[in-house]
């Protein structure tokens, strides 16, 4: 009775917080923080693999924590997730916790209490905030300033200019290396070169 009536509560606070990535029908992973974000509770991980129907309870030990971010993962078992805590306690900071057993564990990969995660790669000096992830080595991303693509063939340790014409692109999808689409403010777009050239996608809305 007391399981139920918790896991009742995990549910409201799943939808309360909406911090979960589908995969595809069956996979879904829910990141809950800790309530009224109260730091040294953790964070809450439901993990279903039928849809829905059952879903597994586990916990990160975060200490500081108090916010996260929508679980990002690129498989069924490999996954990163974003902790922060309260926006100005004092120690204000983010840390990267990465799980590649489905979420079942996860280890602390990086740390800040500065709130800078990241930290740069290469000499591409790029801000983004429409960033698209299709495995461990490919990636793109549009920069703010310029509107222009950038990519990495390497899990984001080197980056360059995919193409020679800003195309500012607001959204992107690939389906492997070569094929992708995307969005600007007025047009669909689709690349077949891995984002080099694209070409206008004429459509009839019906």
């Amino acid at each position: 009775m007391e399981k139920r009536r918790e896991y009742k509560r995990l549910e409201k606070d799943a939808a309360r917080e909406r911090n979960g990535q589908w995969i595809n029908e069956r996979l879904a992973w829910i990141a809950i923080p800790p309530p009224q974000q109260t730091e040294g509770l953790g964070i809450t991980m439901l993990h279903t693999t039928d849809g829905g129907q059952n879903w597994q309870h586990t916990t990160i030990a975060d200490p500081v924590v108090a916010l996260v971010d929508v679980p990002h993962f690129l498989d069924a078992q490999q996954g990163w997730l974003e902790a922060s805590s309260t926006p100005g306690a004092g120690h204000a900071g983010s840390d990267i916790w990465h799980t590649t057993d489905g979420g079942q564990t996860w280890a602390k990969i990086t740390s800040s209490t500065s709130g800078r995660i990241w930290f740069q790669t290469s000499v591409v000096h790029i801000s983004s905030d429409n960033t698209y992830v299709l495995d461990p080595s490919h990636a793109w991303a549009t920069d703010t300033q310029s509107g222009q693509l950038y990519s990495t063939t390497d899990g984001g340790n080197h980056w360059f200019a995919a193409s020679t014409t800003a195309y500012h692109l607001k959204s992107l999808s690939f389906t492997d290396a070569s094929n992708g689409w995307g969005v600007t403010s007025e047009t669909l777009l689709h690349t077949t070169d891995g984002g080099k050239t694209w070409q206008q996608i004429h459509y009839v809305a019906h």
